[in-house]
């Protein structure tokens, strides 16, 4: 547990960067419910193909877990401060790749069919989306955002093809211009 009342809070209080060093090990999205509803509907609606799927900002698996219930099996987690809570809820290994890392090119040469963030890259300081949206572009044709709002605004790398919005969860879907 730790010492505030909502995730919010704490991000207010010590930063998101600090709030996830700190507490990051014992992480749960209190919108998973949420999360998993729109994503469903996403991929029924967008049928993005499901071959290599990248989970950026992974952190305690909700993605990972909805996506191997569909059969999924080539699954990449990536979260520098959740890799304790990660490995704990789904079994698996996470990449400790940070935003930053990935923005600075040190993403490596691998290529999936579809990254999925969830209720992160809103996170992501605005200075560094363009160098990180950029070195996602490269790596998968296809993107879905989760926010519970409109930010982030993506317009370096990225068409957005298709919105849908569910209690107040944002599921955007892109399509690279690089690939």
């Amino acid at each position: 547990m730790n010492q505030f009342q909502s995730i919010r809070e704490g991000y207010e209080q010590i930063g998101h960067e600090q709030y996830y060093q700190e507490y990051g090990s014992n992480y749960k999205n209190p919108h998973e419910d949420k999360i998993k509803q729109v994503l469903l509907i996403a991929l029924a609606k967008w049928k993005p193909k499901l071959i290599k799927v990248l989970d950026l900002a992974c952190g305690s698996g909700e993605i990972t877990l909805i996506l191997k219930s569909l059969g999924v099996k080539n699954i990449v987690a990536m979260d520098p401060y959740t890799m304790q809570a990660f490995k704990k809820r789904t079994g698996d290994e996470c990449l400790p790749i940070s935003f930053e890392q990935i923005a600075d090119g040190q993403i490596g040469d691998h290529e999936y069919s579809l990254i999925i963030c969830s209720y992160a890259m809103h996170l992501a300081d605005d200075s560094l989306l363009p160098g990180l949206c950029m070195q996602l572009a490269m790596i998968s044709k296809h993107m879905i955002i989760l926010s519970p709002h409109k930010r982030p605004v993506i317009k370096w790398g990225w068409n957005q093809v298709d919105e849908i919005i569910k209690d107040k969860t944002h599921a955007r879907y892109y399509t690279s211009t690089y690939l």
